[in-house]
């Protein structure tokens, strides 16, 4: 009896030592990158007080949620990176998907079957997804790109909807706020490129404070086409790894009491009113806090500070 508790309490030890040594090789020397966010990039999950995490529509939270509303001596933030489209969407979308089938085959992908064959279907859904590193911009062209298109469109939706007098006073003020505001409620993070060599794209991409390398896991989708369009493969985040981060003891305060982050969620089908049919889930209220996260060589970010929002 006496054997086996030391050896548990060897395993426990040895596990423990083999995190330390990891994170320390992480954070050894200087960061990888270092990058200055604020909650439109970075979503406060639940506080220590345990409140849940609540959306502009009051849906129930995910296990995820519950587990980081739970646990009353941890406050949480989520990545709130730019989604792309899902293949068979039924609309418009704020961000295309950027993993196209060359980088799908660099990433090891077998993508030998053509996407219009008839055993293609059964062929890519039955594909593992994979591990690769993405490259995520900050507040680049990307990300300015994508806002004015987002914003010409929902313009002319707006237009449309005008000519129609199907929108009430109340809808239309609504909906030109939801325009103007976008470039405050946004996430300016956007993912530009992706590959399996960090150093590779490092040197592609040297501005350690505009572009954060990050693991994640890659899904490969086959997209059926339609109007004109042929069958394709593509590829979308499936995972960020890590996809939370926990705040430090040290930099609580700026965060510590605040009830958790509202997102305007995304319409659904017959419900295309709203420029949020394009994708583009943004912040319902002003950002509350500022934090600067910084990422290890191992790629592994971490919180360093968090101070108010000014």
């Amino acid at each position: 009896m006496r054997r086996g508790w030391l050896v548990a309490l060897a395993v426990v030890v040895a596990v423990n030592l083999g995190v330390w040594v990891g994170a320390w090789r992480n954070r050894a020397g200087e960061a990888e990158a270092t990058v200055a966010l604020d909650e439109r990039e970075i979503v406060l999950l639940g506080g220590a007080d345990g409140a849940a995490p609540s959306n502009r529509q009051g849906a129930a939270p995910s296990a995820v949620q519950r587990r980081s509303a739970s646990d009353g001596s941890l406050i949480r933030l989520r990545w709130h990176i730019q989604r792309e489209t899902w293949p068979g969407g039924d609309a418009p979308s704020f961000l295309p998907p950027f993993i196209d089938l060359p980088k799908l085959e660099a990433l090891g992908f077998d993508c030998s079957v053509r996407p219009g064959d008839p055993a293609a279907d059964a062929f890519y859904r039955a594909t593992l997804p994979r591990p690769a590193v993405v490259v995520v911009e900050f507040a680049g062209p990307a990300w300015q790109r994508h806002l004015a298109l987002w914003q010409e469109r929902s313009r002319a939706d707006l237009d449309r909807l005008r000519a129609s007098r199907v929108l009430t006073g109340e809808e239309e003020a609504d909906y030109q706020r939801a325009i103007e505001t976008a470039p405050e409620r946004l996430s300016r993070l956007v993912p530009i490129d992706v590959g399996t060599d960090p150093d590779a794209l490092r040197a592609h991409y040297p501005d350690r404070t505009r572009h954060v390398l990050l693991r994640a896991v890659v899904r490969l989708s086959r997209d059926p086409g339609g109007a004109g369009t042929p069958p394709s493969l593509v590829g979308r985040i499936a995972e960020w790894l890590p996809g939370e981060l926990t705040v430090p003891r040290q930099a609580r305060a700026a965060v510590a009491g605040l009830p958790p982050t509202r997102l305007g969620a995304l319409a659904g089908r017959g419900a295309p009113r709203f420029p949020d049919r394009y994708s583009a889930t943004r912040l319902d209220h002003a950002p509350r806090y500022q934090v600067r996260i910084k990422v290890g060589h191992l790629l592994q970010p971490w919180v360093e500070a968090i101070s108010p929002a000014p």
